[in-house]
């Protein structure tokens, strides 16, 4: 009885533990199974695709791009892979170097441009923006210093006037009464000694000169000459500088004499950046061994784009580009800010400037 009692109660336990065994197995492999799975998706996460568009003509049964390796990382645009990139090699000051492709307005001067940029507007009316060049020297004028008194701008430096009032004058203004244009502020004007025309290529003098010379000096303004070139290459530029020599013999100029081409029209839009240069090189050495101070004179388009700047270091620039405030980058000495401005003395559009240098004898 002992032992039948002992059979009975020993058959419970037994399927207990078998049954507990059974259980514990399932659970390990439950958590193996999830181990498993869990790490294949830690390594090889899903990417959800974004949906795609494509039209009648596309073909939509191109291959997939190859499923990219364990560990094999690459760069945008780049075949290479992370163990092939040394990238401690690399220039990173010029990498991470990043200059905005539409610069915002410069701030407090109202102009356009960024210290990277600054901005062309052709005479058609289009704009470009053009990358400054590190290797030309800037300007350091304060866009704060300047007072727009009509007619007459002035620059200011710690509340002291450092500028100096001037006009171009041509035989295109007639009449010029010389004595009222001082009293109007006036200091010093820009004479025009002749040309080249544009279609015969013959040297032309200015009809007005001789007269506007006299009178200028009788006034007691200073003087400064221009001549406006259509030289086509470095014989025709010569002769124009020696025309100029030959018109200032004994007269009294003290400030520069600059050389103006004309870079569209037909006899010289033909020439490269290079020729340009060289010939604005060649009249103002021309002009120094003269005993004159030479100086080139352009508007913003035509300096950046079609002069080398890099090689006019040595010489005056006069810019001549409208505006209530200059917005080029570069050094310059002069800048004709109105080409149709009213002031007493002129009856026509008078072509005002400004220099920031005294070239004066007084």
């Amino acid at each position: 009885m002992r032992d039948f009692e002992n059979k009975n109660n020993q058959a419970p336990l037994a399927r207990m533990a078998a049954f507990m065994g059974l259980a514990m197995a399932a659970i390990l492999v439950t958590v193996l199974a999830i181990n498993q799975d869990g790490g294949t998706r830690a390594r090889h996460p899903k990417v959800q695709q974004p949906n795609k568009i494509t039209d009648s003509g596309e073909d939509t049964s191109a291959p997939p791009a190859p499923e990219q390796q364990e560990n094999d990382f690459t760069l945008s645009g780049d075949n290479r892979t992370s163990d092939e990139l040394d990238i401690w090699d690399e220039d990173y000051a010029e990498i991470l170097k990043v200059t905005p492709a539409m610069p915002p307005a410069q701030q407090g001067g109202g102009t356009g441009g960024d210290r990277y940029h600054t901005k062309i507007t052709y005479a058609d009316g289009t704009q470009e923006w053009v990358l400054i060049s590190s290797l030309i020297k800037k300007n350091t004028y304060d866009l704060s210093g300047f007072s727009y008194q009509r007619p007459i701008m002035s620059y200011y430096e710690e509340d002291s006037r450092v500028s100096y009032a001037g006009a171009a004058i041509s035989s295109d203004q007639n009449y010029v009464d010389y004595i009222k244009l001082k009293r109007a502020g006036i200091e010093f004007v820009m004479l025009r000694t002749g040309f080249r025309d544009a279609e015969s290529g013959e040297l032309e003098t200015d009809t007005a000169f001789g007269q506007n010379m006299k009178d200028a000096v009788d006034a007691g303004l200073d003087v400064g000459i221009w001549f406006y070139s259509e030289a086509s290459d470095e014989e025709e530029v010569l002769e124009e500088a020696q025309m100029v020599i030959e018109a200032l013999r004994g007269q009294e100029v003290s400030y520069p004499v600059a050389f103006i081409i004309d870079a569209d029209s037909e006899r010289t839009a033909r020439l490269t950046k290079a020729q340009r240069t060289e010939l604005a090189l060649a009249f103002c050495s021309s002009i120094a061994e003269a005993g004159y101070l030479p100086m080139v004179g352009a508007n913003k388009e035509t300096l950046i784009l079609d002069y080398d700047l890099t090689k006019l270091s040595e010489v005056g620039i006069w810019l001549r580009e409208s505006g209530d405030l200059p917005d080029y980058p570069y050094s310059y000495s002069m800048w004709s800010y109105s080409r149709n401005e009213e002031i007493e003395g002129i009856a026509g559009d008078a072509e005002l400037c400004i220099s920031f240098q005294y070239y004066g004898k007084g």
